[in-house]
């Protein structure tokens, strides 16, 4: 079984907002349980907001605690303030449209709704889901050497100061990022049983043990949209990634260029 080095393990609470490297990976039988557990709704629309109309949303801090009460989630909204709520399982449930896919949210009546809509100008309405806001499957891994070549074949922003560009794991809001030598190995993967192996320290940047041991089992190559050039912390346009890959990768059957690969926890 193939063993795979885990640099990374991240997710965004909130669908859309800020994607964070995490110490913590609890499980449950849909995948991450807080992985894209929360997300905006537009009531008129009947819709889940896409993250592709509202790239501003990545400025927003997300994270969830523990506490005696049980789990909390943080929203910190520049110049709006920071906001905690409990997971809403028994709110008003209202059915709206993910992609084609009709998903149960519990709506909140809080004052985070107002601070949401006057940041993005927009009416929107915090939701915690019933079922996670994922698309494909529970997880997204991609290769470090993969994130290296998107990074040394795209052009760089104008005012970028040398002639490597970083491209990281919050930019593609891949959960797991492997050690790998060979760009888009992953692509070769699909089907495969593969082992995760965390290191004891890894040096700046914390990955959660309870990874080490994990058995995946991985799936399609994920199709890309605009979301990847947009700036995972300020939201702003500043790079054209989404074209370049176009240029080179293969496309699914949706005419998307494609880089990492989705994957499910394996069932024990």
């Amino acid at each position: 079984m193939l063993q795979l080095t885990v640099t990374h393990f991240g997710f965004s609470p909130v669908k859309g907002a800020r994607h964070t490297a995490h110490t913590r990976a609890e499980r449950g039988p849909g995948g991450i349980i807080f992985n894209r557990r929360w997300g905006l709704v537009l009531p008129q629309a009947g819709k889940v907001a896409r993250s592709v109309a509202y790239p501003k949303l990545v400025q927003v801090e997300n994270s969830v605690s523990e506490c005696g009460h049980g789990t909390l989630l943080e929203v910190r909204i520049p110049g709006k303030g920071s906001f905690t709520l409990e997971p809403l399982s028994k709110g008003e449930v209202r059915t709206f449209d993910f992609w084609g896919q009709p998903k149960r949210l519990s709506l909140y009546d809080h004052p985070v709704n107002r601070a949401l809509s006057d940041f993005l100008h927009e009416q929107v309405v915090l939701a915690y889901a019933l079922d996670p806001l994922i698309f494909g499957a529970p997880l997204s891994l991609v290769g470090s050497a993969t994130l290296e070549e998107l990074g040394r074949r795209v052009e760089p922003p104008s005012n970028h100061e040398t002639g490597v560009v970083s491209v990281d794991a919050a930019r593609l809001r891949c959960n797991l990022v492997v050690q790998t030598d060979e760009p888009f190995i992953e692509d070769t993967w699909a089907g495969q049983q593969v082992q995760l192996h965390v290191l004891a320290h890894r040096e700046g940047k914390p990955v959660p043990g309870d990874l080490d041991g994990v058995k995946l089992t991985l799936g399609e190559p994920i199709g890309r949209c605009a979301v990847i050039d947009t700036n995972p912390v300020s939201g702003v346009r500043d790079m054209k990634l989404l074209k370049n890959l176009a240029g080179y990768r293969p496309r699914n059957q949706r005419g998307e260029p494609v880089a990492g690969v989705y994957a499910n926890f394996n069932e024990t």
